[in-house]
């Protein structure tokens, strides 16, 4: 996941972080999967000031590409990463999700056919999103 240094170095290069993110949404599979893997690894830390810096940057929607993926691995590293988010300020950041289209993706995921990522998506949902029933609706 790269030492607390090492992400707090790239964290000193904005422009390098823009050019991952644009790595997200490119066609080739290795090169997002890739760029997914570098917010993960940075998300693991669970740095409040660096999940600050990412989900105001807008990697949270940015990985919607990676959810629509055919390989479960890189969807697992997504789904991690969004977990490491949510569970740095829950309240915070479980509103930009139900306000946008990552929920949507989120409850589809619930459907994948593998399992794994299933369960995952299931948890971030049950642990994360409010519900209805505790007043507020998604």
């Amino acid at each position: 996941a790269g030492t607390s240094q090492q992400v707090d170095s790239l964290m000193q290069h904005p422009v390098i972080l823009d050019a991952t993110r644009e790595a997200l949404r490119d066609q080739n599979p290795k090169i997002a999967s890739e760029a997914m893997w570098v917010f993960a690894n940075i998300s693991c830390h669970k740095n409040p000031s660096n999940i600050k810096f990412l989900v105001e940057r807008g990697i949270l929607n940015d990985c919607i590409p990676i959810l629509e993926s055919a390989e479960p691995k890189i969807i697992l590293v997504a789904l991690e990463f969004i977990e490491n988010i949510l569970s740095t300020n829950p309240e915070a950041y479980s509103d930009i999700i139900c306000s946008g289209p990552l929920l949507v993706k989120l409850e589809a995921l619930q459907e994948h056919h593998n399992e794994e990522v299933y369960r995952k998506a299931l948890k971030i949902i049950e642990n994360h999103m409010q519900t209805a029933e505790d007043g507020f609706e998604f």
